[in-house]
Order: C-alpha cells, then sequence, then structure tokens
C-alpha cells in the first residue's frame, strides 16, 4: 500500500475543511496516511498565504519537508500559496501545485478511481473518532463537524486576497450538503461549522440562501447545532431577522463576524459595506436572544491612513467587545500583492504598526485570560472533568 502525508501550514475553518477532504480522498483511494514525511511515497502540503507570515511559514515548511522527504518521493502543493504567489513559490519549488479552488486538478496526479465529488463525508482532524458519544474525548474540548457549504466571496475589501483565490461564489446544492450532514450525524456528530470564505453569501448564485439551508438541516435534526464560520456584519444585519429563532432556541451556538475596525472611515478604505454601529446593534440583538452564544471577531490595526483617532476609536471598540464578552483576535495590516491597499497613502509604519498591535492584543489577552477561567469551570462542570 502506498503512503502519503498531508501537511497543513493554517487553521481557518475553510483551510481545515479542505484539509480534511484531502485526506478523506487519499483513504478512498487506497493510500496509507503516515505523520512522518520520510516514510511517505506521496507528500501534499497545504499552505495558506492570507498573511506574510503564513506565507513565509508555508515557504519554511516546503523547504523542510524538501530536504527530509525521500529521494523518490513526490510532492505536491496545495491551498492558497499557488493562487497568492506563485512566483515566490516557483524560486522554491518547480512540482505540480494546485490552488484550493481547483483540488479536483489533484484527480490526475495519483490515478485515483474515486473524485473528490464522490467523498460524502471528510473526517475532521484533531478528534478521537474511537467513541463518539456526548462528552468529548481526552484532550479535546470540542467535537464539532466542518460542512463545507461553498467557496467564495462577492466582496471588494481593499486589503483581501482571498477572492483571487477562490473567485466569485459557487455554492453546493442544498441536497448535497443534507446528504453529508446526514451522514455526519449516523457518526456520531452534533455541531456542524458551516464553512465558506462567506457564509452569508451562500445561495446568491443557485437562488438560496444560508437562512434557508440552516432551516433545511435543522428539520433533518432536532438536535443537531450549528456555527456560523465567517459572516460579514452587513450580511448579518440583513439575514438576523430570520436567525432569531435559531439563535433563540440556541440552534446556532457560535457565530464568527469580523468587524475589523473601530473607525468608519477606515471601514470606507477597507471596502467594508457597513459601519460600526451596524455591527454592534447586531451583536447586542444577538445576546438578548441568547446570552450564552459566542460570538468571535477579528480586529486590524495599521491599516493605511490609519490615524491615531481612528486607532483609538478601534481601542474603544475593543473594550466595548470585552464588555460584551465578544472574542477578538487581532491582526496588524499587512501589504498583500495585487491588493488596492498597497496604494493607499499614508501608510502606518512599521514600528507604529507594532505598537499599535501590541495594545489591541494586551486588551484582547486579558479578556480571554479572564474569559477561559470561566469557560474551563463550566466545562469541567458540564463533563465532569476531574484534574
Amino acid at each position: 500500500m502506498k503512503k502519503a502525508a498531508v501537511v497543513i501550514t493554517s487553521t481557518c475553518y475553510s483551510s481545515r475543511a479542505d484539509f480534511d477532504l484531502i485526506r478523506s480522498w487519499l483513504k478512498e483511494n487506497g493510500w496509507k496516511l503516515v505523520r512522518r514525511i520520510e516514510n511517505a511515497d506521496l507528500v501534499i502540503v497545504h499552505t495558506c498565504a492570507y498573511v506574510k507570515a503564513k506565507e513565509d511559514q508555508s515557504i519554511m515548511m516546503i523547504k523542510v519537508i524538501k530536504s527530509n522527504m525521500q529521494k523518490n518521493s513526490r510532492l505536491i502543493v496545495t491551498g492558497c500559496l499557488p493562487a497568492i504567489n506563485k512566483n515566490r513559490l516557483g524560486r522554491i519549488f518547480k512540482g505540480v501545485s494546485v490552488s484550493s479552488k481547483y483540488l479536483h486538478q489533484l484527480e490526475g496526479s495519483i490515478n485515483g478511481k474515486v473524485k473528490f465529488r464522490d467523498i460524502g463525508f471528510t473526517e475532521p482532524t484533531g478528534i478521537s473518532l474511537n467513541k463518539l458519544g456526548d462528552k468529548p474525548q481526552p484532550g479535546y474540548l470540542f467535537k464539532e463537524y466542518r460542512l463545507r457549504i461553498g467557496r467564495g466571496c462577492n466582496g471588494s475589501c481593499s486589503y483581501c486576497v482571498i477572492r483571487r483565490v477562490f473567485g466569485k461564489p459557487e455554492s453546493r446544492p442544498v441536497l448535497e450538503i443534507l446528504r453529508e450532514f446526514r451522514t455526519a450525524l449516523k457518526r456520531g456528530y452534533k455541531k456542524f461549522v458551516l464553512v465558506a470564505n462567506e457564509v452569508g453569501a451562500y445561495g446568491e448564485d443557485i437562488g438560496a440562501d444560508v437562512v434557508e439551508l440552516i432551516t433545511s438541516l435543522a428539520a433533518a435534526s432536532g438536535t443537531a447545532k450549528f456555527a456560523i464560520s465567517n459572516i460579514t456584519p452587513d450580511k448579518l444585519k440583513e439575514l438576523l431577522p430570520r436567525l432569531k429563532k435559531f439563535i433563540y432556541k440556541k440552534r446556532i451556538w457560535r457565530i464568527n463576524v469580523p468587524v475589523q475596525s473601530g473607525s468608519d472611515a477606515v471601514l470606507r478604505k477597507m471596502r467594508r459595506s457597513y459601519v460600526v454601529d451596524d455591527f454592534k446593534s447586531a451583536i447586542e440583538e444577538i445576546f438578548k436572544l441568547n446570552p450564552e452564544i459566542l460570538i468571535e471577531t477579528d480586529v486590524m490595526v495599521g491599516f493605511p491612513s490609519e490615524s491615531k483617532s481612528d486607532f483609538y476609536k478601534t481601542v474603544l471598540l475593543t473594550e466595548w467587545l470585552n464588555k460584551n464578552k465578544v472574542f477578538s483576535q487581532v491582526f496588524p495590516y499587512d501589504p498583500r500583492p495585487h491588493t488596492p491597499s498597497i496604494l493607499i497613502t499614508p501608510q502606518v509604519g512599521r514600528r507604529e504598526k507594532q505598537k499599535r498591535f501590541e495594545k489591541i492584543e494586551f486588551l484582547c489577552s486579558s479578556y480571554f485570560v479572564m474569559k477561559n477561567k470561566m469557560l474551563l469551570k463550566k466545562w469541567k462542570n458540564e463533563w465532569k472533568i476531574k484534574r
């Protein structure tokens, strides 16, 4: 039996879902998955290049794997890097590379009989599948299934390269999603993360929307719960009146809604289609419906032209997020290839950007420490975990 190793350099839900898909596809075609690359006949590196730090990490990983793999083994690079910075990739790697949007092109690389479209269940990594019950397996806090519902985005954010990778929204048919959902239910999964580059854009290309999809999924199971992995504040505001019943009944247990900045002026230059008050009012309404729901957001600092006044507004927003128990991740602005934001002036200096990043990160981290203690206590009580 031929052996394959699959390596990932990203932790975003979209990449993890593709990582699971690649692994499942290899197994269905008779490959044995191994952890050590020196034991593999085929190594696939699933890369990330959303920010330069991740791109650098992907490049380093490819170099390390090339120097450690067997002489006669094959290396294939997949993920975002081939689409975002193919020139840089080409300087260190001359072999087969496939963008995340075109994973089906891998099918010709192994001459397998099973196609990607034939995969009806992708075994998630990061959890134990030996015993599927209500309680998590030792070492894991969550047992959730990453359910891919689509790819692509309609946005035109001036800093983002994801549109370059995935293009416009391409939604999976509802019946196809339902088949995978039911299979995962039979395997014991009860929590599902709806995965797309923009969950709110689901269905725009097939005459449907994500609320209709959730309605169908909820009807198929009276106990399953759903997480929305990425939805913009404007889409959340638009869909919230119809999402209310699922939030109130706790069928939706987590929402990731990236706000990016506390300054409306910066949001306009980012080409985000909302103002800060749209975001805040939606979050307040959601917590009124379900105070226990988990809300996550992303905050970016150091965007070109961000003044001290703009940054102070983001500080105030971060304090508001902490007060309202919203989990926040902070990122420094990172100029990416072929994005309009690299032409915006003035650019915030590296040292000043780092200072702003550290300030917001400190505010977020202080809240995380407090919130994590509360969550761990709650999980310990719920699952009767002993030290």
